[in-house]
């Protein structure tokens, strides 16, 4: 219905003092989230992730807990569950279930695409083999752990369904 399409316009910035702003932050976030990037991959990331192989992942319990929660937590599921979603939602005409299915998905391809072009050696290869770094336009699995699609699924729909409900739940 009209009024559900009327309600994902509703938050787009209309007049240009609006989207000027929103192009301003957009573009502080990105250079932040550069910057922070290069912080880490520079001078932390390399102690971080020994402290955390040497102190967490040698407790075997644990290791299991966080192997088991990342395969059923795993990326495309997160697509593939933003893909039912959004049919149903289009389907059923509920604009939210669409808007979030969307979102989710938008933001799994982009992951999917830079992940392809930084190709970032996943850290057990960094214990294992010795490789750090980036290899840079790679489809293999052991060259895209940047960004993670863990990270982007939850951060995306989470922050889909925030913009959906702003009102607290209780």
């Amino acid at each position: 219905d009209i009024a559900s399409v009327a309600y994902w316009y509703q938050t787009l910035p209309t007049e240009p003092s609006r989207f000027l702003s929103l192009k301003r932050y957009t573009l502080w976030s990105f250079v932040s989230v550069v910057i922070l990037y290069a912080l880490f991959y520079g001078c932390w990331d390399r102690m971080i992730d020994t402290w955390m192989h040497q102190h967490i992942l040698s407790i075997s319990l644990l290791a299991k807990l966080s192997q088991t929660i990342a395969k059923i937590f795993k990326p495309s599921h997160w697509t593939l569950l933003a893909v039912i979603i959004g049919a149903l939602g289009y389907f059923l005409k509920k604009s939210k279930a669409v808007f979030w299915g969307i979102t989710v998905f938008v933001s799994m391809i982009l992951c999917l695409i830079v992940k392809t072009v930084l190709a970032r050696y996943r850290p057990d290869l960094y214990f294992s083999q010795g490789l750090y770094g980036f290899h840079f336009f790679s489809l293999q699995h052991d060259m895209n752990s940047t960004p993670s699609g863990h990270t982007v699924a939850a951060f995306t729909g989470f922050f889909a369904l925030a913009r959906l409900y702003r009102k607290p739940l209780f």
